[in-house]
């Protein structure tokens, strides 16, 4: 058999549908590097996006799927109208250029749905906000991957957290909003237990419930902050990027004394698969590399 140019076989492997070729989760195009509090790019997390009420930036939230965002339940505790949230996705600036290369997108906010057993504060903060229309995949938008149900992260030691929330507390982060990335080490609920009674003292009931995850720095000032709520924490296990936390709550911001709590994404995995499956049409993204890419990819390669 004769060679064939990859360029001529492109369209064969993509195919008239370009859908299921973009449906791979959590694999950016773009690898994280490690930083501490800096300017990030959307390339790194295109899943990234931001919840507005009336085009103002309130919380975080992740691409899930091409119709679902997930984020906090806290984020819409106050009675707010539906048609005025909005979904901005694939930009790394609140404020973004006039021409950029990459087209960032708006979506209308057609329902929020909050867990059922949610009761204005934690645990169950956890929220799903679907979308009027599907997004279109592309290198700025992107999902990342729900875990498996009770995933430990056991062996993962660190994870990214990335927001446009304060830089610290009761400093906001100023124009043109660029989205900020943090590594922080994920903590175990009974050293955060430990920590969560000696700077508190008088509580005496448990602050740490099953459904969530503790994660900071008990050395140096990494946390999320207030405007991250509702953001992604993820972690990278075998090169696929899972999202491990949902950004909820904590006492200041980098405080070595109180890490950050995050409500725990793969307790709630069978939960978010029955809403968004029962409600959408499309098929959940999925962790494997589509075939077709991986041909191409050794193609071109």
């Amino acid at each position: 058999m004769g060679w064939v140019s990859p360029t001529l076989l492109l369209p064969l492997l993509l195919g008239a549908q370009e859908y299921p070729v973009l449906q791979a989760c959590g694999q950016p195009r773009e690898s994280a590097r490690i930083t501490g509090g800096q300017a990030s790019r959307i390339t790194r997390w295109p899943w990234q996006v931001s919840l507005q009420y009336k085009y103002y930036h309130l919380c975080g939230g992740s691409l899930i799927h091409s119709e679902w965002v997930i984020t906090a339940a806290h984020c819409f505790q106050k009675k707010r109208k539906i048609r005025h949230w909005t979904v901005f996705a694939g930009s790394t600036t609140l404020l973004p250029p006039l021409f950029p290369l990459n087209r960032p997108r708006r979506y209308s906010v057609e329902k929020v749905i909050l867990h059922p057993k949610f009761s204005g504060r934690p645990p169950k903060d956890i929220a799903l906000a679907k979308l009027n229309s599907p997004v279109r995949f592309k290198e700025t938008i992107q999902p990342i991957c729900i875990p498996p149900s009770m995933m430990f992260f056991e062996n993962v030691t660190m994870c990214w957290a990335t927001g446009w929330g304060e830089i610290n507390e009761d400093i906001p982060l100023r124009r043109p909003w660029i989205l900020q990335e943090i590594q922080i080490p994920l903590i175990d609920q009974k050293t955060c237990e430990k920590y969560y009674h000696m700077g508190m003292p008088f509580v005496e009931t448990p602050v740490i419930y099953d459904d969530m995850l503790c994660a900071g720095s008990l050395l140096e000032r990494k946390d999320s902050c207030r405007g991250d709520s509702g953001g992604p924490l993820v972690c990278k296990v075998n090169e696929i990027w899972y999202q491990a936390g949902i950004v909820s709550w904590g006492v200041g911001c980098g405080d070595p004394r109180f890490p950050g709590i995050y409500t725990n994404v793969s307790f709630h995995t069978d939960w978010i698969k029955s809403v968004i499956m029962s409600k959408s049409s499309t098929q959940f993204p999925t962790d494997v590399l589509p075939l077709q890419l991986l041909l191409l990819h050794l193609l071109l390669y």
